[in-house]
């Protein structure tokens, strides 16, 4: 398959390394995406003041290349 098509899927779900074919897949730092949210409800709860200031919280996402992806693009052979 990684031969004529590149596939992956999202978030890294169990058994996704454990196909026939493991899948390629883009991981998402759950843990951290967790913990950050319980951090602001902590700071929301906190303070008392009100609702806090809207802000942006990026996380990173992991590329977990497998199997079902290929490195390099395959050569065709002309006909």
């Amino acid at each position: 398959m990684p031969e004529e098509l590149a596939l992956f899927g999202d978030d890294d779900i169990d058994g996704a390394g454990a196909t026939a074919i493991p899948l390629t897949t883009v991981r998402q730092p759950s843990l951290l995406i967790g913990r950050t949210a319980v951090d602001l409800l902590h700071e929301l709860v906190a303070d008392g003041s009100g609702p806090l200031q809207p802000r942006d919280v990026v996380f990173d996402p992991e590329l977990v290349v497998r199997a079902s992806s290929s490195a390099s693009p395959p050569t065709r052979q002309k006909e």
